[in-house]
């Protein structure tokens, strides 16, 4: 990873190439209280660092500069829902993801998507309020406002 553009209020700008996309995650993942434990189960980590992994790789792949931060992220994140009474139901995080397949069914975004699809759904919503639990725990909340404040404000002279 390149640190040289790096912008204090967005550290997805250290996202430079593809390959930083797992440099970047496994450095989110250690910050993580949970991380540091070894009582979560191998698929279960896999699982959770293939959510974060997808929606990365979406934001850096598919959307513009500006909504390459942690507001974009939590909003992506904050769509994933989960109703186990329904069996063919669809989040709007799902609906995002295979409208994508449908362009670009080798997308590693939709490839990584796929792999956390595989948890069951009582273990998939147990991932995602883990995920907002640690990104609320390491303060990226203020993070992603403080970011979308910087990017958004207008410089004047």
């Amino acid at each position: 990873m390149n640190t040289e553009h790096f912008n204090p209020y967005n550290p997805f700008t250290l996202i430079r190439e593809e390959e930083d996309v797992p440099v970047f995650v496994n450095e989110l993942v250690k910050n993580f209280k949970n991380s540091k434990t070894t009582s979560q189960s191998t698929q279960l980590i896999e699982w959770r660092d293939s959510l974060i992994k997808a929606i990365v790789y979406f934001l850096y792949k598919e959307c513009a500069p500006w909504e390459q931060n942690f507001v974009y992220f939590s909003k992506l994140l904050n769509s994933v829902s989960f109703v186990e009474i329904l069996e063919n139901y669809q989040s709007p995080l799902d609906i995002i993801f295979e409208d994508l397949e449908k362009i670009a069914p080798t997308h590693i975004a939709v490839t990584q998507y796929s792999i956390f699809k595989q948890a069951p759904a009582r273990e998939a919503a147990t991932i995602v309020a883990e995920i907002m639990k640690e990104m609320i725990i390491l303060g990226y909340g203020t993070w992603a406002r403080t970011t979308k404040d910087k990017e958004n404000s207008v410089e004047t002279e």
